[in-house]
């Protein structure tokens, strides 16, 4: 490259410096004694050197090829044979011969000099997963590599001359990215018959710019290289060398490309066996994302007997360029749904229209059948509705609004004031008189009081005529005014003398369901004033509570011991208390189930005289439990407290 620079460097000098330019290139022409000068070895091959060379005349560097040492009479006709058929054969992608001659009584003969790299080194870096060479050779690049070498092959078939040596070692790719087929060496002619001709004899091997010891071609009984050669070429007498013959070696060719692998391996005995048994794996099995159509093309060229490969090296490019084009190849299997897929990708924006506008009508197709289908349960739902309706008329007619009312007000004595809330819901207004609205009015009311929604207790309440409700509505608008809405609780102190003045008017219902309400309070110290006094309106005989509360480092312990006369502490049940201490209380074994969501670690239930342990079971984070001799050996304790650890308190 530098070379030529040089030279071009100087040609130019002489331009610009003199007008007698024309004639200093004639004198020197004239002058020329020796006109190929500077070799330099480059390298050899069978019988022949190859030298770098600079011609006089052209000024251009060359491949100077001679033979080696002394040879017969026979060799260098052959020698000679090889240029002029190499000479013969003028196409882009074949290594062009200069000068063909006798210099110094040795016959030579000169040809382009080809920089780069062989496609054997190429997929060689390719292999190693070099960065460099994988950037620069994409698998498009090397097809385009590929197609080109099918140009040059199918070109010289066509001028009735076969290569016969077709491998990775001898096709050039240069700087530039030109692709030479080298190496005429095994050229034979074929007859108009498309017989092939062995009159320029046996040629050995030469490689313009690369020597590969593990690829020599193998010169005299076989004729080839093994491992690209036809089993044709390794010895076997079914086929005759011709045009199948190169479309073998392409084959193995593009097999290296698409896998990086050689198709036979091992030593040349083995190679040849394998050769004549079409014993390789597919590309395939090397390589995943091998296109099925490509895999196809190298398996169709490299079929063992040579009446089944592609009967020439265009129809083998026509099928790359098909696969190339999206369109089947005939090496494929033909199917529907292959032509049809080939189809869509070839014609992406068409196919792409014709699946949008397909699934457009199917939506709509899908939406007007779901519009009948809507339309359809709406009218058999109303027809539904209507008999459930008129079904529902009749059942309340049977039962009658008194029955309903009733049941609700059963409900709200359980506190299911939801449930009581639906049961009447269910009642059509038009069913009520004016008594039973009344009724309605007054039962929702008093559920509004013990929820302490006052406001809307007051609401409802006015205008009834039952005899508690006067005190009800003194209560509500007394209690009203010290919360900000319906949607807040009373302050623990208020509550307690709320709780203070049901008891003393002994309203049963109103305090018996706010020891439900208490359960809400989220402000814990807030909590514990309520629980206070329901302790006491719920346990009469209680004077002197004994209940402390206390924090540690996060945890609160509630101290409800020396109770005797507490059974039921149940207004404590939504406190977050990790420990409790009913020591010495009369707390009863059914209680304790009612505490069993507390997150409780620790429990003392020491002189509780409690004879089921079974409430211990729900008690999910209890640590520890403290209870006396006594209870220590009561077989409820021992099977339930096992996993437990146990504290005796004397």
């Amino acid at each position: 490259m530098n070379e030529r620079r040089d030279n071009l460097e100087d040609f130019f000098d002489e331009v610009m410096n003199g007008d007698d330019c024309s004639a200093s290139i004639l004198d020197s022409i004239l002058d020329c004694n020796q006109r190929y000068t500077g070799f330099d070895f480059y390298e050899e091959g069978g019988s022949k050197a190859i030298f770098k060379a600079q011609d006089q005349m052209t000024q251009r560097q060359v491949a100077f090829a001679k033979l080696k040492g002394s040879a017969t009479k026979g060799q260098t006709e052959n020698f000679l044979r090889e240029a002029r058929i190499n000479a013969l054969l003028q196409h882009p992608n074949i290594v062009p011969v200069y000068d063909i001659g006798i210099n110094e009584d040795e016959p030579f003969f000169a040809m382009k000099f080809v920089h780069g790299r062989t496609l054997a080194d190429i997929i060689r870096s390719l292999r190693k997963n070099e960065s460099s060479t994988s950037a620069e050779y994409s698998r498009t690049e090397l097809i385009d590599i590929f197609l080109k070498i099918c140009d040059a092959t199918s070109y010289a078939h066509s001028n009735g001359v076969l290569h016969l040596d077709l491998k990775p070692e001898n096709i050039r790719i240069d700087n530039f990215g030109d692709v030479q087929l080298c190496d005429w060496g095994l050229a034979r002619l074929i007859d108009g018959s498309d017989k092939i001709t062995d009159e320029f004899g046996s040629l050995e091997q030469y490689s313009i710019n690369q020597e590969d010891m593990n690829k020599l071609t193998v010169d005299g009984y076989i004729k080839g290289t093994p491992g690209f050669m036809a089993p044709e070429q390794a010895g076997s007498t079914e086929d005759r060398k011709g045009i199948p013959t190169d479309v073998y070696s392409l084959g193995v060719i593009l097999y290296y490309i698409l896998s990086y692998k050689e198709a036979f391996r091992g030593d040349i005995n083995a190679i040849i066996a394998k050769t004549l048994e079409g014993d390789f794996c597919k590309p395939s099995v090397h390589r995943e994302n091998i296109p099925k159509a490509l895999e196809s093309i190298c398996l169709k060229a490299m079929s063992l007997r040579a009446v089944d490969r592609y009967n020439s090296v265009s129809t083998m490019k026509d099928d790359i360029l098909s696969y190339r084009n999206g369109y089947l190849t005939s090496a494929e299997e033909k199917g529907l749904w292959k032509v049809f897929s080939l189809f869509i990708k070839r014609n992406k924006a068409v196919s792409f229209s014709l699946l949008a506008s397909f699934i457009l009508i199917l939506i709509l197709s899908f939406a007007y059948v779901d519009s009948l289908k809507n339309e359809r349960d709406k009218a058999n739902k109303a027809l539904a509705l209507a008999q459930e309706e008129k079904e529902k008329r009749q059942y309340l007619s049977d039962l009658g609004v008194d029955f309903f009312i009733k049941q609700a007000k059963q409900m709200v004595v359980f506190h299911s004031f939801e449930e009581a809330e639906k049961v009447i819901e269910q009642i059509p207004e038009s069913e009520f008189t004016e008594a039973q609205k009344i009724q309605v009015r007054d039962l929702f009311g008093r559920v509004a009081f013990y929820r302490q929604q006052y406001n809307k207790a007051l609401t409802l309440l006015e205008g009834t005529k039952e005899r508690n409700n006067k005190f009800l509505l003194t209560m509500a608008r007394k209690y009203a005014k010290r919360k900000s809405s319906d949607q807040v609780l009373l302050k623990g102190d208020d509550f307690v003398e709320l709780l203070g003045e049901l008891e003393a008017f002994n309203i049963q219902h109103a305090w018996s369901s706010y020891e439900y309400e208490i359960l809400h309070y989220s402000d814990i110290y807030e909590h514990i004033k309520a629980v206070e006094k329901m302790i006491h309106v719920k346990n009469n005989s209680v004077e002197n509570l004994n209940i402390k509360l206390t924090e540690k480092e996060g945890k609160y312990f509630l101290d409800l011991s020396n109770n005797p006369d507490v059974h039921s502490v149940v207004g404590i049940r939504s406190m977050p208390l990790t420990g409790l201490n009913l020591s010495g209380s009369g707390i009863k074994d059914f209680r304790m189930a009612l505490l069993k969501d507390l997150p409780l670690e620790e429990l003392d239930v020491s002189h509780c005289r409690l004879t089921d342990y079974g409430f211990l079971m729900h008690y999910k984070n209890l640590k520890k439990i403290t209870v006396s001799p006594k209870e220590s050996q009561h077989p409820s304790f021992l099977k339930y407290a096992k996993d437990l650890e146990v504290i005796i308190r004397q």
